[in-house]
C-alpha cells in the first residue's frame, strides 16, 4: 500500500478545515404571496355566490338570473386582479361587468348622484350610453313596492332623436327587480318582472 505523500495530506486537511469553517450560503428568502382582494357584491346587486333572481315575461315565459357558487379571481388588466363573483355567467366588480361590446367593464348602474349618464360603446356614427332616469323611486310589481329603486336606460341618438333599447330596475337590497325592452320603432317589446329571488348573504 502506497503512503500519500505528506504535501498532499497537508493540502487535503488545509481544504477540510477552510471549507468546514466557511459560513454556509443564506438561503434566498421566499417570495411574500400574492394576496387577492375580495370585492364583496353592493347593495343594489347583491350578486353573493349561490344566489338567484327569477323572472317572469308578458307571455308568461319564465327566466333565471343566478351568481356562481364562490368568489372568482378574475381581471380585466394585470394589475386589477381580485375575487369576484359571477353574475349571469360573467364577473362583476361591484356594479360593472363585461359587455360584448367591450374588454373594460361596463357599469351597469350609478349610485354616485354626480354620474347620470355614461358611455358604452361608439359604432359607426352612432353612440350607445347608459343613463340614470329615477333615483329613491318605488316600484309596484304585483302589489309589492320596492322601494328605493334606481331605474337605467340604454339609448343610442340618432339624428336628433333619442332611441331608447331597454329600461332596467335595481332595488336596494334586492337586485334587478324588471327590465322593459325596446324595438327600434321605440314601442315597448317586452317586460320581464321579478318574482322569486333569493340572496345568499
Amino acid at each position: 500500500m502506497k503512503k500519500i505523500p505528506t504535501q498532499w495530506l497537508a493540502g487535503i486537511l488545509l481544504f477540510l478545515a477552510i471549507f468546514s469553517c466557511r459560513k454556509p450560503e443564506e438561503e434566498e428568502p421566499l417570495p411574500e404571496p400574492v394576496v387577492y382582494d375580495t370585492l364583496y357584491p353592493l347593495s343594489y346587486l347583491p350578486a353573493y355566490p349561490g344566489s338567484y333572481w327569477k323572472y317572469t315575461d308578458i307571455n308568461g315565459e319564465l327566466s333565471t338570473i343566478q351568481t356562481g357558487p364562490d368568489y372568482v379571481k378574475a381581471s380585466y388588466q394585470i394589475a386589477d386582479s381580485s375575487y369576484v363573483p359571477i353574475y349571469d355567467g360573467k364577473p362583476l366588480w361591484g356594479y360593472s361587468t363585461l359587455t360584448n361590446y367591450s374588454s373594460v367593464p361596463q357599469a351597469l348602474l350609478s349610485v354616485n348622484v354626480n354620474v347620470n349618464n355614461w358611455q358604452l360603446y361608439y359604432n359607426a356614427g352612432v353612440t350607445t350610453s347608459r343613463r340614470v332616469i329615477a333615483r329613491d323611486t318605488t316600484i309596484s310589481i304585483g302589489g309589492q313596492n320596492y322601494f328605493p329603486t334606481i331605474v337605467t336606460e340604454d339609448y343610442y341618438v340618432y339624428g336628433s332623436f333619442l332611441h331608447p333599447l331597454n329600461r332596467r330596475y335595481y332595488t336596494k337590497d334586492v337586485g334587478m327587480i324588471r327590465e322593459d325592452t325596446y324595438t327600434g320603432a321605440d314601442s315597448l317589446s317586452g317586460i320581464r318582472t321579478l318574482n322569486e329571488y333569493f340572496i345568499n348573504f
